[in-house]
């Protein structure tokens, strides 16, 4: 057992210095690659949990089965636990920890001009990360060290991402600019960057964000501008359709009219209910709980407002 659990530890010791050395040299080390490829293999992994250019949702797109397994890299707090895991499933948890962590802080990340879809990736990537590597099971004080260490690396990273992006070249071009697609992630940017646009610049900066508005306000605008408060509205007469009719209260109302002789009730006047209702309040004040997984929330909210 013992012998095994060494074989086992030298070998995740290959993953993780196969993974600084992407991180840290660019080329990376050509057998650190080879042999991590063949560990990667042995645990029965796809091929491409070793390729740093691949991001994780389209990993998981192509293996669904990786994704609850990328979701619970550390299940309950520990983050070596061979005692209870066999070989293979410490080999395979190392593998993914090792691809998550390449792709947050890696190769693709550290290109010299970032795409705005690359940076899509990378955060989408992040959010891989978030889930899959917690800080669960340690104490509370060194959850928060834990999460504030990896917020500043992760923060710092960004803000790298950021300054690399060659968004605002793209901007002073009419139609280069057009061609943008709005998302999450373009309107985050341009919020943070807009102190260095100026004139087309600008203007374009501000017509990507006037699309996502407004795409994003065709679907708010169903759930939320038609929300009732539920008190009826009796300044609005009511409609005289079947559905409102007032059923008791015409009985009640055309009682004086009852037959005995023939046995029937002869209505001369129907009652329709009050089905009208005051809307929502035009004015609302919305309160938005700023923090670091918040950001997404934040422009939804402020949009929304």
């Amino acid at each position: 057992m013992a012998d095994t659990q060494q074989e086992i530890s030298k070998r995740r010791q290959v993953l993780y210095w196969r993974l600084l050395t992407r991180i840290f040299e660019e080329k990376g080390a050509p057998n650190l690659d080879e042999m991590a490829g063949g560990i990667i293999e042995d645990a029965e992994l796809p091929t491409l949990v070793g390729d740093p250019n691949i991001s994780i949702d389209n990993l998981i797109q192509r293996y669904p089965e990786l994704g609850s397994e990328f979701q619970a890299l550390i299940p309950n707090g520990e983050d070596e636990s061979e005692d209870s895991e066999s070989e293979d499933a410490t080999l395979r948890r190392a593998a993914l920890f090792s691809k998550l962590m390449m792709n947050v802080f890696g190769p693709q990340a550290r290109q010299p001009i970032i795409t705005a879809t690359c940076f899509s990736q990378w955060q989408n990537d992040v959010r891989h990360f978030h889930r899959g590597c917690g800080a669960a099971g340690e104490s509370q004080e060194s959850q928060e060290e834990s999460r504030e260490e990896i917020r500043r690396g992760i923060e710092e990273m960004e803000a790298s991402l950021i300054e690399r992006m060659q968004l605002r070249e793209i901007l002073k071009d009419d139609e280069l600019a057009e061609q943008i697609t709005p998302s999450m992630a373009i309107v985050e940017q341009l919020l943070r960057d807009k102190a260095n646009l100026s004139d087309l610049a600008l203007a374009n900066a501000k017509r990507i964000i006037q699309r996502y508005i407004n795409e994003l306000k065709e679907i708010l605008k169903v759930t939320v501008a038609q929300t009732k408060t539920g008190k009826t509205d009796r300044s609005v007469p009511p409609k005289r359709v079947f559905r409102n009719l007032d059923l008791d209260r015409t009985i009640w109302k055309n009682l004086v009219n009852w037959n005995p002789d023939d046995g029937k009730l002869y209505v001369d006047q129907l009652y329709f209910k009050h089905t009208a209702q005051t809307r929502q309040a035009s004015r609302l004040i919305v309160v938005v709980d700023q923090s670091g997984s918040m950001v997404d929330s934040m422009v939804n909210c402020t949009i929304l407002a």
